[in-house]
């Protein structure tokens, strides 16, 4: 094929897609897939709105089901450095003028590599990135273990992906993580698999346990604390250059501080079993250097964007550290310790937190305080039938939080219900579907723009944030 600048976008994802299934194909190649990936990107970016975006990222089911079957493949070490090189290996006829003209460097790849072999993962791993893109996009607006309704009119690879948990893992938990891993030893981009594996862990309660074992902690702590350390190397090394925002914002705050802050974004808020904090505490020799360093480096940057974002996530896993393990297996904060992730943080906004809660309830888990197990069951946390936002897992756990001591919600359900009314039911459908797109901005401004109750808000934050918090450490889980 040597139209793939100029076929349809839908042939020239199918290219892509059948590279994916087969990549040991004689016919693959990693630059003309990279053309492909570069003309969704294209297309992605073109996107209006958050709405258009989930719209192209749902459009390409067979794409999207071929990239998680590349990536969660289990592969030897050995099999998966002859991928690399396979795929590397450009065996198309470049004497055709159209063929040639694909493989221009200067014409077909935007960022113009330099100093790059066809050879190394750089490329692979680009392509990997523009995919994954496509796929978190997808997986955005859907809850934990609920998947998309099949088309009986569709066949079975045009069908809406995915569409059940063996969809999303074809190859099952445990093989998918070890799949992963191999991918995220990549030191050119492996922090890009991240991405993938925070979307995962939020859909998919067993996936998250799995990537988190112990001894080594490989996937969720060394591999992450590699990229990070690369990052920061220029200026750990070095003396700081004077021009140091300039150059943290190019080079230090790129993908990598965002792929894995957002991971372990994903891993606290569902640290339900407490296996994270104890990784965190195991690993704490290994990892509080590095986070302390990264944290040094943001220190002194303005307080807005992916700056901030990063340094609250490291600031909550260096806390997570300070946390010691008692007899009784439960984890507690020893006296003199204190939890000061929040104290230099800007004033707190109501609405923006109270958001945050709102989407995380939404997507999954049993709001039930007194829940023994909120995110490990596989089951499918259904929602309360009248605000239609908290979930709990079944009858039992609804009962007990409805007339929960400190956190009814009898109570709560009232709130939120007059929330939505006050916005409207459609303004509120519209808020709920550019939630993780928009970072709350839609809410915000309407709450503003319809003078919806201040207090109300922040009530119901305060209740949401008290719920999350308990099921996040346990109830039992305090200062000793």
């Amino acid at each position: 094929m040597t139209s793939l600048s100029t076929d349809t976008l839908a042939q020239a994802v199918d290219y892509l897609a059948a590279s994916l299934e087969n990549p040991l194909n004689s016919a693959t190649c990693a630059v003309r897939m990279r053309v492909v990936a570069d003309r969704l990107d294209d297309a992605y970016m073109a996107c209006t709105s958050p709405i258009a975006q989930l719209k192209l990222a749902k459009s390409y089911p067979k794409l999207s089901r071929a990239t998680v079957r590349f990536l969660t493949t289990k592969r030897s070490p050995s099999e998966h450095k002859e991928l690399i090189e396979h795929l590397s290996k450009c065996r198309c006829p470049l004497y055709h003028p159209g063929m040639a003209l694909l493989h221009n460097f200067e014409l077909c790849l935007r960022d113009k590599i330099r100093g790059k072999s066809i050879r190394d993962t750089h490329m692979i791993l680009q392509i990997i990135r523009i995919l994954l893109k496509l796929i978190t996009t997808n997986l955005t607006d859907l809850a934990r273990h609920k998947f998309r309704s099949k088309d009986p009119a569709k066949p079975a690879s045009q069908q809406p992906w995915p569409h059940s948990g063996e969809d999303l893992l074809p190859f099952g938990v445990a093989d998918s993580v070890d799949g992963l891993t191999l991918w995220a030893l990549e030191p050119d981009g492996g922090h890009y698999i991240y991405q993938l594996a925070a979307a995962l862990g939020a859909l998919n309660g067993a996936f998250l346990e799995a990537m988190i074992r112990p001894p080594d902690y490989t996937f969720a702590i060394r591999e992450p604390l590699k990229h990070l350390e690369a990052e920061m190397a220029p200026y750990v090394k070095t003396s700081v250059p004077a021009d140091l925002r300039v150059h943290l914002k190019t080079i230090l705050l790129g993908d990598a501080l965002q792929d894995i802050t957002v991971f372990y974004g994903v891993l606290i808020s569902h640290n339900h079993s407490g296996r994270v904090t104890k990784m965190l505490v195991d690993t704490s020799a290994l990892s509080v250097p590095v986070f302390r360093r990264l944290s040094n480096l943001l220190a002194p940057l303005p307080r807005y964007s992916i700056w901030e974002a990063g340094r609250e996530a490291i600031a909550v896993l260096l806390d997570l550290t300070k946390m010691k393990l008692a007899r009784n297996g439960e984890y507690y904060l020893p006296k003199g310790q204190e939890m000061t992730a929040f104290n230099d943080m800007p004033p707190p906004n109501p609405f923006d937190d109270t958001f945050v809660h709102l989407w995380y309830v939404r997507k999954g888990g049993c709001c039930n305080p007194e829940c023994p197990s909120p995110t490990t069951s596989g089951a499918y946390a259904k929602s309360c039938g009248a605000c239609k936002m908290l979930r709990f897992c079944d009858q039992k756990c609804q009962k007990e939080a409805w007339k929960h001591k400190q956190y009814p919600h009898k109570t709560l359900c009232a709130k939120i219900t007059s929330l939505k009314q006050q916005l409207g039911v459609d303004n509120w459908s519209h808020i709920m579907r550019d939630a993780q797109t928009d970072n709350g901005g839609t809410f915000r401004k309407m709450c503003e723009a319809r003078s919806v109750d201040g207090k109300l808000v922040k009530e119901i934050g305060d209740t949401l944030q008290n719920i999350r918090s308990r099921t996040f450490i346990g109830p039992d889980c305090q200062s000793k």
